[in-house]
């Protein structure tokens, strides 16, 4: 098993419950620890793992459309997308 970090990674998004943080949007910073199985850390392929950097324009792309409630469900999904996972 191989662990994955992203820490710090910081978004800027309009969420929340009140118009003003949807009107004048604010920081969001993320941490996140993946633990990928298989054939990950056994090998230099990146198709043998998760790219990290996937990781980063997934979120990106789900916080500044507004989506951050979703974003552990849009990286769960795209794993499952992308790899076999048993």
């Amino acid at each position: 098993m191989t662990t994955i970090e992203v820490h710090g990674l910081e978004i800027f998004g309009h969420h929340g419950a009140l118009d003003e943080e949807r009107r004048y949007g604010r920081k969001y910073l993320f941490d996140i620890t993946l633990e990928v199985s298989g054939d990950s850390g056994r090998t230099d392929r990146l198709e043998d793992t998760v790219d990290y950097r996937n990781i980063v324009t997934l979120v990106k792309d789900l916080g500044s459309n507004g989506l951050v409630g979703l974003i552990a469900v849009g990286l769960i999904m795209w794993l499952f997308s992308k790899r076999s996972i048993a």
